[in-house]
């Protein structure tokens, strides 16, 4: 492999030593970088000399850096191979008009800058509530209890926005299952589904001490075991460990959702819920339709089925893509 006498001397010969391991595993990658750096070095001279000289400093400071550089772009190409083999293995799994829509709503961290993310502070977050009428429950096959009940309200929520209220989003999240939303996108889940959630209405203000536009605290009601796990593909956690005493327990929960079915029959008439199994927040297709159709902005819906073709393109952001494009999936 590498030696001190095969050490490049120049940012020329550095390239071309690369270049030739790259070869060595994937051609088409190599002429991809070659062209790249020749571009470069057209259009922007200082920036490539400064790449050029990045790269001798690294060759120069570990002579083993050629043989990690190799290394890797074989690993990166023994890694494309099995998951383009992967991919060919499994079969295409087509979206179905007439199969009922399940999503997992979570912030949507996307193309929105800082200031638009981060816009609304929750000023009494951490008491302005608690939780009362306790109950204990036991996840299913699990020594483990847990505790849930009616939330109390123990003071109105303030929240604080910036003093300009333009780009301010329908959705933030408010952490333990809670979420500050808009007036309008409340009044789509009170239509749609008004014994699922729990609502209180928080005082809006500017930084500046003007009144702001009405946000409200929401929080789901329902917590069901409800997946068809016989024709789920999912992925269990079978043990977890004690809080309190540090023990491994026994327990029955999910860690993935990918292609989910839920039992009818336990969701019944529901549109908005929380799973037993799993502490994430599910909603269906007419909260999420409606939701898209009033054009409101901040939720990211991850489709728990084969995503229609118009949600191609917030596919990258869904926690689950990794997963369809593994099985071919095709709109």
């Amino acid at each position: 492999m590498t030696n001190p006498d095969d050490a490049p001397q120049s940012a020329v010969e550095m390239h071309a030593a690369r270049l030739s391991a790259v070869r060595a595993v994937d051609p088409e990658l190599a002429e991809k970088v070659e062209q790249w750096m020749a571009e470069l070095r057209e259009k922007k001279p200082d920036l490539a000399a400064e790449q050029d000289a990045r790269f001798l400093s690294y060759w120069n400071r570990s002579l083993s850096w050629g043989e990690r550089e190799e290394r890797r772009l074989v690993e990166q190409w023994e890694r494309r191979t099995a998951y383009n083999a992967a991919k060919a293995a499994t079969p295409n799994i087509p979206y179905d008009p007439k199969r009922k829509r399940y999503y997992l709503m979570s912030k949507d961290w996307g193309d929105f800058p800082d200031d638009v993310i981060k816009g609304i502070e929750f000023e009494n977050r951490n008491s302005a509530f608690t939780a009362d009428n306790i109950q204990e429950y036991r996840m299913r096959d699990s020594r483990r209890k847990y505790r849930t009940g009616d939330t109390v309200l123990l003071e109105t929520p303030r929240l604080t926005i910036p003093d300009r209220e333009v780009g301010l989003l329908d959705v933030y999240d408010a952490d333990l299952m809670k979420f500050i939303v808009s007036e309008r996108f409340k009044a789509i889940l009170a239509d749609i589904d008004p014994g699922g959630i729990q609502t209180w209405a928080a005082v809006t203000k500017t930084k500046d001490g003007r009144d702001g536009p009405r946000y409200w605290i929401v929080e789901p009601t329902r917590r069901l075991d409800c997946v068809d796990e016989e024709r789920s593909d999912i992925t269990h956690i079978t043990e977890a460990r004690d809080i309190n005493t540090g023990e491994m327990l026994p327990t029955i929960g999910y860690s993935d959702l990918n292609n989910v079915f839920m039992n009818e029959s336990q969701v019944g008439m529901a549109h908005i819920f929380q799973l037993l199994l799993k502490s994430v927040l599910i909603i269906d297709e007419a909260i999420v339709d409606a939701y898209r159709a009033a054009g409101l902005k901040g939720a990211l819906f991850t489709p728990l089925q084969p995503r229609m073709p118009e949600e191609d393109r917030e596919a990258a952001g869904y926690e689950n893509s990794r997963y369809w494009v593994m099985r071919g999936y095709k709109t």
